[in-house]
């Protein structure tokens, strides 16, 4: 039964047709889950089921025509495979670490028998039960049996697969029965006023407000102690103070307690903290220094030896990026800033916070310099500490109740507050703030329950709000000589007069009514309310975190184990897991202690080479079973930085000489990766997506010795050439004058000697209002925008269904300014073109605000012209809006082997104008059926003595899933996955320009016809 049950796993092998045949019932006896599969009748289903390929390595090279006996081959495998993956979860199910897997306790139930209700998108579990699970699960089974609708297309992954989902850290996902909830509240909660108002609407909604706070104060353990307001004489003269346990506690009976802000988010309450805090600026005029510190401290402040101190913000090196943006409105108000090492901070004592906020540094033995000046006025001084509770990089988790401890503790050189960052935390672990006793604490709600978006909160310490209250009522204050005016909104003031100067903030010493402004978001704020019910249901964060440690020790177990043939690691970790030893088969829960439910990695490849994380999450959206991962830095500059030993002057560099900036796809650079890859489980994940993941690497990138020594030859232009010539036939000709909209086929069409651009090729381009250019895989509908040119009118006629014809003068110019247009990352000079209707047309089609831009072609031809490419290779001169190079070059043989591969897979074929390309010519198909362009290093127009240069081979991207006519996407980027992917890149198709001995010639056009006979230089 369990290994029949593994077909519901595998939704990257049965089609949704069998999916829908499947029958779950469920037996009140035994509180089983049996799954019946129905007798397939339609030969086609059946064959998409039994040709899935049963190597476990993916193929480089072209695949080969199936044999007759292939469909056997692929039951049998198929049927190896479910038994193996049952094997492997019954074994984590059986495990130490497998003990806190499910909820199997909670009211809920086992998550396994409703994760596919709640998630009916998301891959399906194997039911199957540990040995150590002996509860009764009949009741449990039978709660959870409603039925599993198969979702239809339109809800899946783009290729129509379950997904598998591993980005917890970057948003939970909120269940099916979550959202209803949700939904069922806010009907019957239908009339609720602005609680600004007075009514019973208004009343009704300021109520529910505060009760919700009381939830989120009582879900993070921030309530006030007991004794809070009691003599500490009496709980002394009550129980004896021993073990320094018993003295936390006695801190945690007397604590104050906490008061709620919610805001749109946690980078929202850091912005509060920052722009109210009670900065000193130590008299001097001006903004905070920016100084340089020694050793690998970032360092900047200025050391004042003398007179007043100012405000010093500390703050971690693996923050998140709205962390280190606090230091902007610290500046502003004559503070000073440091960035400490997380080790650092771990590691202070009370004496090195006061030379810190004294201004010391670290010697060039990275020891700290203590200090001994003091002033009389130095206790006034405020400084903030900022750090979080668990990296959102690699999950590293820190000590705060120490760190708070010892910041709390000096008080030589100013009053230290502690800002507690919980935003990822929060989401898989148990919060007592009492215990932990920060001033500030910051967290987002949609990272725990994945909705409602937009709704965070900023907890502030009863006894440290004068901290932010003190700058909140001089609205009008000095910093250095001058004036510093803050914005006030609706509800954080008492009186304020629209036509004089006057204005007083809220002043209640009790109310932190003039941090907010304007109405709070009242109904996501009271949509929290099932939230908390349904984390009650499966337990609460403790159980959450049991559940998460599991999966996380098993992930990072296999992750391990996998090894290439010559016994190099596949995965280097970062984060605490890069410096955990034990052996594989020891480690146990207790090993994630300190380590949260994140999982940060790069690929290794056989010979000790990184694998881009860019490579690797393509390739994991394009999975039999879609994988989304996150990848690149994520928001964390330090934690990354640190982890690749990636230097600041470093970063800078390749910010400024390869253009690397945060979210790009630069994931290499000389060797070295600029990001890694983030694994990350959450409350709703289960062991099927790990093992999905992990398996999805296995296959992907473990080397054999036959793949590794293919790997370097597979798909590369090559440099040397020899004297065979091919013979080719030109059997289209396709022009682009709208970049990503549809082809214009022509039989003869004008060519750029100079440049070998096609006249109006991609000369236009619609873009939106930041300038970046619209593309086809994000609005299909730009595939039926079909343009035709007027050669002798000199016009531009565009249609699309429905709609009126659109005519456009070339050369009508409206002297529009010029503007920087964004493509594909490349910046191209160009300006809107066309009248208000113009624009109106496009955007009215494709229901997206846009505009039509014209590139600046005049710039570019005199920037070929007197550029030299040669000593100026990064000056690449673009004369359209192209990619890379005037012309992409594809050829029918290619197309016959893709379209072989695509049958295999039971997919549509395709044709040519799925790759965009301008021209398509067909040659006699080589005996080793490999892709013919791929060996050419010229092509020759003999008639027209003029040879075009091979610049590499075309990355191909998603764009080439959608279908140019109907706009509906299919897998054909996955289908050339399997054998066209060389590192990194899948290519399809060659890059063309003019060769630089030919761009001298007087007449600069020339002709090109279909059916004209090319020859083509091959490479040795």
């Amino acid at each position: 039964m369990a290994v029949v049950s593994c077909m519901f796993l595998l939704s990257g092998t049965i089609t949704v047709a069998a999916i829908r045949q499947t029958i779950w019932k469920v037996s009140s006896k035994h509180g089983s889950l049996l799954l019946q599969q129905q007798q397939q009748k339609n030969d086609t289903t059946t064959d998409r089921v039994q040709t899935k390929k049963c190597s476990r390595h993916q193929s480089t090279t072209t695949p080969q025509v199936a044999q007759p006996n292939k469909k056997l081959i692929s039951r049998k495998c198929h049927s190896a495979e479910i038994q193996s993956i049952t094997e492997r979860k019954q074994k984590f199910l059986n495990s130490k670490h497998g003990i806190g897997y499910g909820y199997s306790s909670s009211p809920r139930g086992y998550i396994d028998w409703w994760r596919s209700a709640e998630f009916p998108t998301l891959i399906r579990p194997i039911p199957l039960h540990s040995k150590h699970d002996d509860k009764d699960t009949t009741a449990t089974a039978v709660y959870n049996t409603t039925t599993i609708a198969t979702p239809p297309p339109s809800l899946c992954s783009e290729t129509g697969s379950l997904e598998v989902y591993l980005d917890y850290a970057g948003s939970a996902i909120p269940t099916k029965s979550l959202l209803q909830a949700i939904h069922d509240d806010s009907i019957q909660y239908q009339i609720l006023a602005n609680p600004h108002s007075n009514g019973p609407s208004a009343s009704r909604t300021a109520e529910a407000i505060q009760q919700v706070k009381k939830q989120v104060l009582d879900f993070l353990d921030a309530n006030a102690g007991p004794r809070y307001g009691f003599s500490r004489d009496e709980k002394i003269n009550e129980m004896q103070i021993g073990a320094e346990e018993e003295e936390e506690e006695i801190e945690e009976d007397y604590h104050p307690g906490y008061d709620v802000i919610f805001t749109s988010g946690t980078t929202h309450a850091l912005q509060i903290v920052a722009q109210h805090f009670d900065w000193d600026n130590g008299g001097a005029a001006g903004d905070g220094g920016a100084g340089d510190g020694g050793g690998d401290i970032l360092i900047r402040t200025d050391r004042n030896d003398g007179g007043e101190k100012k405000s010093v913000l500390v703050y971690s090196h693996n923050s998140h990026t709205s962390v280190i943006g606090m230091r902007e409105p610290a500046m502003q108000s004559g503070a000073c800033f440091r960035c400490e090492k997380m080790d650092n901070l771990a590691n202070a004592q009370p004496k090195d916070f006061d030379a810190w906020g004294n201004g010391d540094v670290f010697d060039t033995d990275d020891t700290l310099a203590t200090t001994t000046t003091t002033t009389d006025n130095t206790t006034a001084v405020k400084h903030l500490l900022v750090f979080p509770f668990e990296c959102n990089f690699g999950g590293t988790k820190s000590d705060a109740r120490s760190i708070i401890k010892n910041a709390r503790a000096a008080t030589k050189t100013g009053t230290w507050y502690t800002l507690l960052d919980i935003a990822k935390a929060a989401s898989t672990e148990k919060i007592c703030l009492r215990k932990l006793d920060p001033d500030f604490v910051c967290v987002s709600f949609y990272k725990i329950f994945g909705a409602p978006t937009g709704i965070g909160a900023l907890l502030v310490k009863r006894s440290s709000k004068g901290s932010l209250l003190n700058s909140s009522t001089r609205l009008l204050h000095e910093i250095g000589g001058k004036e510093k005016r803050q914005y006030f909104g609706g509800g954080s003031v008492d009186i304020v007069l629209p036509g004089r100067d006057f204005v007083r903030p809220r002043l209640s010493p009790y109310s932190l009514d003039s941090l907010v402004h304007g109405t709070v978001n009242f109904r996501s704020i009271l949509s929290l309310r099932s939230c908390f019910q349904e984390m009650e249901q499966i337990g609460g964060l403790e159980e959450v975190s049991k559940h998460t440690r599991s999966l996380v020790l098993e992930c990072v177990l296999r992750l391990r184990k996998l090894r290439h043939y010559n016994d190099r690691p596949m995965v280097e970790f970062y984060g605490s897991w890069s410096n955990h030893r034990k052996d594989h088969d020891t480690m146990d829960v207790s090993c994630v202690s300190f380590q949260g439910s994140s999982i940060a990695f790069n690929v290794l490849r056989s010979d000790g080479a990184y694998v881009g994380y860019n490579e690797v999450s393509k390739l994991a959206a394009l999975y039999k079973t879609p994988i989304q991962l996150r990848t690149g830095c994520f928001c964390n500059p330090g934690a990354c930085h640190e982890a690749l030993n990636i230097a600041e002057d470093d970063a800078e560099d390749y910010y400024r000489k390869s253009g690397k900036v945060c979210g790009d796809h630069l994931d290499v650079i000389d060797g070295m990766p600029t990001g890694a890859v983030r694994i990350s489980i959450g409350k709703d994940s289960i062991w099927e997506d790990v093992d999905v993941a992990v398996s999805f690497l296995e296959r992907t990138f473990k080397e054999n010795r036959l793949n590794a020594r293919k790997l370097d030859k597979s798909n590369i232009v090559g440099k040397s050439q020899c004297s065979i010539v091919d013979n080719l036939r030109l059997t289209n000709i396709y022009v682009f004058p709208i970049k990503s909209c549809g082809a214009m086929e022509v039989n003869r069409w004008e060519m750029n000697r100079n440049t070998g651009n096609l006249l109006y090729d991609r000369e236009f381009a619609l873009v939106d209002a930041s300038g970046m250019a619209l593309r086809l895989c994000r609005y299909p509908k730009m595939g039926s925008i079909r343009p035709l040119i007027d050669l002798e009118k000199k016009t531009l006629l565009v249609t699309a269904p429905e709609c009126q014809p659109l005519l456009i003068n070339l050369d009508a110019d409206l002297h529009h300014p010029m503007m920087d247009i964004k493509v594909c990352g490349n910046k191209c000079d160009g300006k809107l073109w066309g009248s208000y209707a113009v624009s109106s047309w496009f955007s009215d089609y494709l229901g997206v605000r846009c505009w039509l831009a014209r590139a600046n072609t005049n710039a570019q031809k005199r920037l070929l012209n007197h550029v030299d490419a040669e000593a100026h290779p990064q000056a690449k001169a673009r004369v359209g809006f192209e990619n890379e190079s005037p012309l992409l070059l594809l050829s029918t043989n290619s197309l016959d082997i893709l379209n072989d591969q695509l049958r295999l897979r039971g997919s549509h074929e395709v044709n040519a104008k799925f790759f965009r390309p301008n021209l398509v010519v067909e040659t006699k198909m080589a005996s080793d059926r490999t892709n013919p362009e791929d060996h050419w290093s010229t092509i020759t127009i003999p008639r027209s003595v003029i040879e075009l240069e091979v610049t590499g081979q075309c990355a191909r991207c998603s764009m080439v899933d959608v279908d140019p006519e109907s706009g509906m996407k299919g897998k054909t980027l996955s289908a050339l996955a399997e054998y066209r992917r060389n590192k990194g890149q899948i290519t399809f198709g060659i890059f063309l320009k003019v060769k630089a001995k030919h761009q001298d010639i007087d007449d600069s056009s020339l002709w090109i016809e279909r059916g004209d006979v090319l020859s083509a230089k091959r490479l040795c």
